[in-house]
């Protein structure tokens, strides 16, 4: 799992972070500065990776306080840019495929949240 956490930083800090102050793995801190994201995964197979292929959700949120939706909507497009289709480089693994699935935008409580569903297929190197 480690080297797929490890392959959505890196996709994420070399586009320039896409808006955001920060990525964090599954949940931010109390002090996160807005925006920033979050992502977890689900991996549909074998959690421990030792299967021939993985077929994995990664799920990132967006998360802004603006009063206009904007500034997330700007991060969205940055991350899809950064994401649709795009080889990811994950340590062991060969690229299949990266498609966008749903996506959703909601305010809760004054701070927007934009859902962001992809699917990823990879599988073992040799």
């Amino acid at each position: 799992m480690q080297v797929l956490f490890e392959a959505i930083r890196a996709r994420w800090l070399s586009q320039g972070k896409l808006g955001l102050t920060e990525l964090y793995n599954t949940e931010a801190p109390a002090d996160a500065v807005f925006p920033y994201g979050v992502f977890s995964t689900n991996i549909t197979a074998d959690w421990t990776f030792t299967e021939t292929s993985e077929d994995c959700l990664i799920m990132f949120v967006l998360f802004s306080k603006e009063t206009l939706a904007t500034e997330l909507c700007v991060a969205f497009e940055a991350l899809k840019v950064a994401f649709d289709f795009h080889d990811l480089a994950v340590a062991g693994y060969e690229f299949v495929s990266l498609e966008r699935g749903p996506a959703n935008m909601i305010r809760v409580e004054k701070i927007w949240q934009y859902s962001i569903t992809y699917k990823l297929v990879i599988q073992k190197g040799e």
